[in-house]
């Protein structure tokens, strides 16, 4: 019975948990372009030292491949026919009437 006691409020979300604000999303997106403008002097600037760098370092590389090019989405091919291919004589086709005739 005080296990149940101790445990009791123990469940569900905690606070600070979950998406935060829109706007405090913002407010670090405007903070790191700011940096970025400061440190570069321009956006393009520091796209350009970004590629720089990803010609010496293979996961800089893919960095910023993925960052400006996308994620690859990862497939997975889902054939189950174990060598068996059904034919029109295995398969059944029900037609139901619909009282429409």
């Amino acid at each position: 019975m005080e296990e149940k006691k101790k445990l009791k409020g123990k469940g569900g979300a905690g606070r600070g948990q979950g998406r935060k604000p829109k706007a405090e999303e913002e407010k670090v997106k405007e903070l790191h372009y700011n940096a970025m403008v400061k440190e570069f002097g321009s956006e393009e600037k520091f796209i350009q030292h970004g590629f720089k760098q990803a010609k010496e370092s293979y996961p800089y590389f893919k960095l910023m491949h993925e960052r400006y090019f996308g994620k690859p989405k990862e497939t997975k091919e889902l054939t189950h026919n174990m060598g068996i291919e059904p034919t029109f004589d295995e398969v059944k086709i029900v037609i139901a009437n619909t009282g429409d005739e």
